[in-house]
């Protein structure tokens, strides 16, 4: 519906001058003063104007609009921000999509959901195997690495009693120097 102010200003097209001055009013709709073809002076002194986004465009338009004076424009005070005045109040979240930014942020989340079990159960034995993989690899990097700064003549060190001197020079070291172990004895 039309609301008083619309109704009091819907016929005034003649109207040149408007004094709103010590008016409680805390916002004034733009599109009700568009309509006001004659209109070149606006007095706002002393109105509550509130700082906040629904005022974003009367800022815009008050600043930006050649046709009108708007006097003592650059005095008038914000009443719910003290120490800003209309004329400069930040208006940049006034531009923030909000509804954009939940609408993307739940549909990403929303293809996120579906897509990781999806892929889960799909891929679940290749991502395992790619694992084990990437481990033997990594894991023969590491042992290659370490044989490289191990440099050592010898495998092992037999300790051994005298009296089994014969059993270690006839069993042990050939059994075990055949399957590629160097083994250092007291004696080497």
């Amino acid at each position: 519906g039309i609301n008083r102010f619309q109704r009091c200003f819907r016929n005034l097209t003649g109207l040149k001058t408007l004094h709103l001055n010590r008016n409680p009013m805390m916002s004034l709709d733009i599109s009700l003063l568009d309509n006001l073809t004659n209109l070149t002076y606006i007095d706002m002194r002393s109105c509550p104007l509130s700082c906040g986004c629904h005022n974003s465009d009367l800022q815009n338009w008050t600043i930006m609009n050649k046709r009108l004076q708007f006097p003592h424009l650059f005095n008038i005070t914000c009443p719910d921000h003290p120490g800003s005045y209309f004329h400069n109040f930040d208006t940049k979240v006034c531009y923030l999509d909000i509804e954009l930014y939940f609408f993307s942020s739940t549909s990403t989340l929303t293809i996120l959901l579906t897509l990781i079990p999806l892929l889960y159960v799909k891929l679940y034995w290749k991502f395992k195997y790619g694992y084990y993989v990437f481990r033997s690899w990594f894991g023969e990097q590491w042992r290659r690495l370490r044989d490289q700064e191990e440099k050592y003549n010898y495998d092992a060190f037999v300790s051994y009693n005298s009296a089994d001197e014969d059993w270690v020079m006839e069993q042990l070291l050939p059994n075990l120097e055949g399957s590629s172990f160097r083994l250092c004895l007291h004696h080497r």
